[in-house]
């Protein structure tokens, strides 16, 4: 899958984000080789941002120093985004310590909640940003969840990959195509092949033979990147079949990878499926 909601790491890729560094490294040759837009330039942005990956490529019919401008002025607003982040779980620590922590009230919930949704929101903040500066084609990473603006080179449309396991570590790609969309994934069906050797307190394989499905990694398309970060935390705690089914009552375009037997099972909800490449 592209995007890992738990546990990600600073940098643009790990597990699951590789196959989106992949496809970024194709988009980049793609260029290089003679697809960029005459007239139009690219620009690329990469870092760490609110402790997790960053990447931003635009286009834009600009002159070099007005796109050098640009990549200066975005790298202001990601120092204020940090800021206001600090700032926020500054305040939810104060609030944690002024908390009566006889009755067991606490902060971390709230702590817990707004971490899982903050690069939803960095996301979503310079989108509107960008938008507000009349920037029409721009591609948005931050930790693996992703949004989009327009078009990217030879006016081609954005593509993601999507991983379709298929054994054991290996897994083959889906590319989902994305018009003007976030897509936003919560949690990692590669952590579950830890510890398949077994070990005193994880046996081998116990969470694919203990006769139970369950949902290990979720990703949903949505307008906004907060909206898809949410309904994914959401639909990834349920069981496999209420997450199709509230998914497809909802409209809500979201693919799945579940446990299945002795191995990985991708479920689709109908509104995901006009998104991605014909397969099998």
């Amino acid at each position: 899958m592209i995007g890992v909601a738990s546990r990600r790491h600073t940098g643009l890729a790990r597990g699951p984000a590789l196959f989106l560094s992949a496809l970024l490294g194709l988009a980049l040759a793609s260029a290089l080789a003679g697809c960029r837009d005459s007239g139009s330039q690219r620009l690329d942005v990469q870092g760490a941002a609110l402790e997790r990956g960053f990447h931003l490529t635009l286009y834009a019919d600009s002159r070099a120093s007005d796109m050098q401008a640009l990549d200066v002025a975005i790298q202001s607003e990601l120092v204020e985004y940090e800021q206001q982040h600090t700032a926020f779980l500054d305040r939810l620590a104060g609030l944690d310590a002024a908390l009566p922590t006889a009755f067991g009230v606490s902060a971390r919930p709230l702590e817990q909640a707004y971490r899982q949704l903050a690069h939803a929101w960095l996301i979503d903040s310079l989108a509107a940003w960008l938008d507000v500066r009349r920037e029409g084609r721009y591609f948005l990473e931050v930790g693996g969840d992703v949004r989009t603006r327009g078009t990217q080179a030879g006016r081609r449309p954005w593509q993601v990959a999507l991983e379709q396991p298929t054994q054991r570590d290996a897994s083959q790609a889906r590319q989902l195509t994305l018009d003007g969309q976030a897509l936003a994934t919560a949690g990692d069906f590669r952590d579950r092949w830890q510890g398949l050797a077994g070990s005193t307190e994880t046996p081998a394989g116990w969470w694919l033979a203990n006769g139970r499905e369950r949902v290990v990694e979720v990703s949903v398309l949505a307008d906004t990147a907060l909206e898809a970060a949410a309904w994914a935390g959401w639909l990834l705690q349920l069981p496999p079949e209420a997450a199709l089914s509230q998914a497809t009552r909802r409209s809500i375009a979201a693919y799945f990878i579940v446990t299945a037997g002795t191995g990985y099972d991708v479920r689709i909800s109908p509104a995901m499926t006009p998104h991605l490449d014909v397969g099998d």
